[in-house]
């Protein structure tokens, strides 16, 4: 996965007022470890992190949430 990570220079987004650390990270760097749990060998890695953080917020969504409500 690291071949397809962006580098810190370069921009996310075409919209600067589009800022998500979280999905940033994820881009930059989807392998590095995020969260670690207790009783868990493995940590959380910011793209796994970020893929559950789109399912949460598309099932979000789907039950009538607006953004920026």
């Amino acid at each position: 996965m690291r071949e397809e990570s962006v580098p810190p220079d370069q921009p996310l987004f075409s919209d600067p007022a589009t800022i998500d650390p979280l999905a940033i990270h994820a881009r930059r760097d989807p392998e590095a470890p995020a969260v670690y749990l207790d009783g868990v060998d493995e940590p959380l890695r910011y793209g796994e992190l970020d893929r559950r953080a789109a399912q949460v917020a598309h099932w979000l969504l789907g039950l009538g949430l607006q953004v920026g409500a």
